[in-house]
């Protein structure tokens, strides 16, 4: 009996995701009281207590993370910061996936810095004052500049 609910559960999932479940089945069939276990387990994914949404989030976020997303973000973190580490992630980038490729990531480095650095060196940073992340919203922690006028000839 505890097997047929668990696998309805299952179903249930699955179609309501578009989810492969099998290893849940999978399970269920070897012992449907590790299944409760892992159920239980399961509960510490809405554990989260005096940390900033953004800052989970990240760590979920590197916790799902395959290994060459891994390696990329290592690599831009490097390059951003200029570190000595830089050259073998990127001869790692290049062996993996070529030339052409650690042109491309460069660039969307370049890209996701080059609008907020004209914004901000323009002076039009004021409009990123608050940003609201998971529902809440949280202040940015520097004050904006005025934007730069043109000077206008007399």
């Amino acid at each position: 009996m505890l097997r047929w609910f668990l696998r309805r559960q299952v179903a249930a999932f699955e179609r309501a995701w578009n989810y492969d479940a099998s290893y849940l089945r999978a399970l269920i069939d070897a012992d449907p009281r590790a299944m409760l276990a892992f159920g239980k387990l399961r509960r510490i994914v809405n554990y989260r207590k005096d940390v900033p949404p953004a800052v989970y989030a990240a760590a979920r976020l590197v916790g799902a993370m395959p290994e060459d997303v891994a390696l990329t973000v290592r690599f831009a973190e490097a390059a951003l910061g200029r570190g000595a580490e830089a050259d073998g992630l990127r001869d790692e980038i290049v062996r993996r996936f070529g030339r052409r490729a650690l042109i491309s990531l460069t660039f969307a480095l370049l890209a996701a810095r080059m609008y907020p650095t004209v914004k901000y060196a323009l002076g039009y940073g004021q409009t990123c004052t608050r940003l609201t992340i998971g529902g809440e919203t949280q202040p940015v922690l520097h004050a904006a500049r005025p934007p730069v006028r043109a000077a206008t000839a007399a």
